[in-house]
Order: structure tokens, then sequence, then C-alpha cells
């Protein structure tokens, strides 16, 4: 299975949109290794990326336990 039709059946499963902006935060998160802040996601995603269409994403996926948000303490 490729990482974009992994990252589709799990947002259906979750009962989310599949939508590609999605799929790339996913593949994005997933494909680095470590924790990944905001900013980080922003500047990967590229320029063009709006701020508060990320975090309503990463928060959607936070809600439906696809990601964790992980606070610095």
């Amino acid at each position: 299975m490729d990482a974009k039709t992994k990252y589709h059946k799990i947002l259906k499963e979750n009962n989310l949109s599949a939508t590609q902006f999605r799929i790339n935060v996913l593949s994005e998160i997933d494909n680095a290794g470590h924790p990944v802040s905001r900013n980080e996601l922003m500047i990967k995603l590229g320029p063009k990326t709006d701020r508060v269409t990320l975090y309503r994403n990463l928060q959607g996926l936070c809600e439906a336990n696809i990601i964790e948000n992980v606070d610095p303490e």
C-alpha cells in the first residue's frame, strides 16, 4: 500500500474527508521521524499554506486521535 492510500484510509476510517491538504500534513508528520511543530509544518508545506487552515486541520486530526498534540514543558 502506498503512502497516499494509507493516509486516505486512515482519514476515511475516522470519518474525515481525505483532502490533499490533510494527506500532505500526515505525510510530513509521518516522514519527520520526530515531533513536528506547527511552524516546521508551515515551512515544509510551503509559502502558500494558510496558517488557520493548518491549525484547524491539526486540531481535527488530534480530535480524531490520528495525531497527538505534544506540548513542550
